[in-house]
């Protein structure tokens, strides 16, 4: 895992997807929301992961928040 905020760069699109995912979008529902096919934002999330040193959305979302990449709500 990447343990340091510096390390990770993300691009504009990886920024928004993260945020997406965060909030407990699906693939389908980011899609929609941008505009774009559900592949493209399978093969993003597939980057942010693997940039975060993640699994899944749930682990994603929980690394990016102990980085404090993310604000996790309530």
């Amino acid at each position: 895992m990447t343990s340091n905020r510096a390390d990770i760069q993300f691009t504009d699109v990886e920024r928004n997807v993260l945020r997406m995912i965060v909030g407990n979008m699906s693939a389908s529902e980011i899609a929609f929301a941008l505009d774009v096919e559900q592949s493209a934002v399978i093969e993003t999330s597939e980057n942010i992961f693997c940039k975060l040193g993640a699994s899944d959305a749930k682990s994603a979302t929980e690394i990016a928040a102990k980085l404090n990449l993310v604000k996790l709500e309530p």
